[in-house]
């Protein structure tokens, strides 16, 4: 498990099996994006087989700090969850066709990338 926690910005992770779940608190906009990339990078190198994202305690996402997301979906299978109000918005805006999956729990979005298989996690 690892912190990272600035005055606007709290980032815990752990993993469950091979999937990294990274919990955050606060706002994700410019003044936080760099600790925001360096986490979200951080909980990539151990390559996991899916990054889970709560979102809930998120107050603000701007563009920038969602592209951070959309960015490391791109390399692995990232769901989101607990996103609501303006940070959902943004997502919404900026991914319509949903490449990012959202789900309500860590349950849920665990159920959802259950392997098929092939050893390789399926996002819903």
């Amino acid at each position: 498990m690892t912190n990272t926690e600035t005055a606007l910005l709290s980032c815990r992770s752990y993993a469950l099996d091979r999937v990294e779940v990274l919990e955050l608190v606060g706002v994700c906009d410019v003044a936080t994006r760099e600790v925001l990339r360096h986490t979200v990078t951080g909980a990539l190198e151990p390559a996991p087989q899916a990054l889970i994202v709560d979102l809930s305690g998120v107050e603000f996402c701007d563009a920038g700090s969602a592209a951070v997301f959309l960015t490391a979906g791109r390399r692995t299978p990232l769901v989101l969850l607990g996103a609501h109000g303006i940070v959902n918005r943004v997502f919404d805006v900026l991914d319509p066709r949903r490449t990012l999956s959202r789900s309500e729990s860590v349950a849920e979005a665990v159920t959802r990338l259950a392997p098929a298989g092939n050893g390789a996690p399926q996002p819903a």
